[in-house]
């Protein structure tokens, strides 16, 4: 059973969410759980797919299968929904999988592919480089990793926070102003 907590920015409040609940949740309630969770797009999809479906009369078959779904596709759609309205992920670190140096490498290929997309420019691209060095404690190149090495996992790791605030600047959620002074705060951190 996997455990996300997730934290308001704007009032510190912390959320835990875990997949059973979810499962059941989306299962037992459908789009009514959704609502309960604040997400609304996709309880309202699934209103309207109901509705069309028992008014073609096929609903009376095919709706426990939208049930059926909305458990399934519960626990996504609430992640989804938490990292959307800008909470952040703050799973500690012993609750997700342990780093490897592969995992390290990957990290680092994540920034260099930002790099040469144009997300971050050199000097953004060496300074999170180095911070990412210091967090695994080996120098990082492009070559394939020889052995595992366990490393201590940041809750919120730099490349991946960089990718969320991408992801949000082209959902048009931030502005790129606010995306640019939201990428240099995080990488100064």
């Amino acid at each position: 059973m996997a455990t996300w907590k997730f934290k308001n920015p704007a009032n510190n409040y912390i959320e835990e969410v875990d997949t059973v609940t979810s499962f059941f949740g989306g299962l037992i309630l459908g789009p009514i759980y959704f609502i309960i969770k604040g997400a609304w797009a996709a309880a309202f999809i699934a209103f309207i797919v109901g509705t069309v479906l028992v008014a073609s009369m096929v609903g009376i078959i095919a709706l426990p299968f939208l049930w059926l779904a909305c458990g399934f596709m519960g626990p996504g759609i609430v992640k989804n929904n938490y990292l959307k309205r800008g909470w952040v992920d703050i799973t500690a670190p012993s609750e997700q999988p342990q780093s490897s140096l592969s995992d390290a490498h990957r990290r680092y290929k994540e920034l260099q592919d930002m790099k040469n997309t144009g997300k971050l420019n050199s000097a953004e691209f060496e300074e999170a480089k180095a911070r990412l060095v210091a967090e695994t404690g080996h120098p990082l190149n492009d070559s394939k990793p020889q052995t595992a090495l366990q490393i201590p996992a940041a809750p919120q790791d730099l490349v991946s926070r960089l990718s969320e605030l991408d992801s949000l600047r082209k959902s048009g959620v931030l502005t790129d102003e606010e995306f640019s002074a939201a990428k240099a705060k995080l990488i100064a951190s």
